[in-house]
């Protein structure tokens, strides 16, 4: 993959609002920017699973299941459904390292920094964003609660301690 194409996506992923964008969503991004550049989508995805290094591709499971139990032509259907609802059922992609720089890509972390902090605002980040948009499933507020709750307990399990920092939760 072109270093200009990696750079941009770099920026595409900086700029969502979300920690995560449909693998869809960024090869047509970047082919329409590209002028079609950007190669096929197969192609595409399998440079960005190449550079682990900069790019963490979330495969899902297929909501729909196994495509070998679906009558020919209905399981299409349910995708294109599920596609226009605004729902991807492909993979989707986040920065190995959400605050690298696009200028420099490969900088390294400061000395100073907690190697954990940046992941780990990702993921409260994340379930912020999930604990919101599932305001209407009861059980899902919940168990996105339950997680988040946990995330302040997860410094402690990393390093193997219970006073891991200002994050760290006693229970008595």
């Amino acid at each position: 993959m072109e270093p200009c194409i990696e750079q941009r996506l770099i920026q595409l992923l900086r700029d969502s609002p979300s920690p995560a964008v449909p693998l869809r969503h960024l090869h047509e991004a970047i082919t329409a920017e590209a002028d079609g550049g950007a190669g096929s989508y197969t192609l595409f995805a399998e440079s960005l699973r190449r550079r682990r290094d900069l790019f963490v591709v979330l495969e899902t499971a297929d909501p729909l299941g196994d495509a070998t139990v679906w009558p020919a032509g209905t399981r299409s259907v349910y995708e294109r459904a599920l596609v226009e609802a605004g729902f991807d059922t492909g993979p989707r992609v986040s920065l190995a390292d959400p605050d690298c720089d696009t200028d420099d890509p490969w900088p390294g972390p400061p000395a100073t920094v907690d190697p954990i902090e940046a992941p780990l605002r990702q993921l409260r980040e994340s379930l912020i964003q999930a604990w919101r948009v599932s305001s209407r499933d009861a059980a899902l507020r919940s168990a996105v609660a339950d997680a988040l709750a946990a995330c302040v307990d997860l410094p402690g399990v990393i390093y193997g301690t219970e006073d891991a920092g200002p994050t760290a939760v006693h229970h008595p």
